[in-house]
Order: structure tokens, then C-alpha cells, then sequence
């Protein structure tokens, strides 16, 4: 999958030169890649797409390993946040077994009071 670097549009289709929607003809690509073998990778990525709009990126997608103490496994945590389609995206799935533990889709409205926006006690 592919995205305009103009416009934002997602473009599913690989061949595809130019937008359909502005006609601009630079992408920004989604490269994902999968390692087997002995040992482990360690995943640290962060990646901010797309030009700023009031001072803020308009779009992250945030992909890490982390341990979860609750499970007590390592995890991969990957996270969306688009401010312009006003959506949030977060999935924890177990590193071992590839089990989602915790899924979250909703509007990015709707997603209050998590991370440092919890209220202080």
C-alpha cells in the first residue's frame, strides 16, 4: 500500500503512477518485512507521515516491542494516530504465539483520557 504525498490518499493498487485524487506522482511507501531463525529482532520504529497542518503532523504510525507486565510477555505494539481522518488505531499482539491481547479502532475524538491525557489523582 501506498500513500500521496500531496493529498494523504491511500492507494492500494501497486502499479498505479500517479494519484488518483490530485494526480501527484510521489508516494509515500509501507515496506514491512518478516525475519525467522534463531535469536530476536528488536523493533523500534517511528514514523511520521505527511506535511504539517496546525503545527502538528497530521498522521503517525508508531510500531514497537515492548515486555507487558500484565501478560507477562514481550508484545508488539502497533499504533495509528491520523488527526485528518480523525481516527485512532492501536493493536498489542504477544510476541510468542502472534495472539491479539488488545484491540482499539474508534474515532480519534473518542479516545480521551488514556497515556498522559488521564486525570491526576
Amino acid at each position: 500500500m501506498k500513500e500521496c504525498k500531496q493529498c494523504g490518499n491511500e492507494i492500494n493498487e501497486p502499479d498505479c503512477k500517479s494519484c488518483p485524487k490530485c494526480g501527484h506522482t510521489e508516494f509515500f511507501v509501507n515496506i514491512s518485512a518478516t525475519a525467522t531463525g534463531v535469536g530476536s529482532v528488536d523493533i523500534r520504529e517511528y514514523r511520521i507521515y505527511g506535511e504539517k497542518e496546525n503545527g502538528r503532523r497530521y498522521r503517525e504510525v508508531i510500531v514497537r516491542k515492548e515486555y507487558n507486565y500484565d501478560h507477562e510477555c514481550e508484545v508488539i505494539v502497533d499504533m495509528e494516530i491520523n488527526r485528518r481522518n480523525n481516527r485512532y488505531t492501536k493493536t498489542v499482539k504477544k510476541v510468542d504465539d502472534g495472539k491479539i491481547i488488545h484491540s482499539c479502532d474508534e474515532p480519534l475524538a473518542d479516545h480521551q483520557g488514556h497515556g498522559c491525557a488521564k486525570k491526576k489523582k
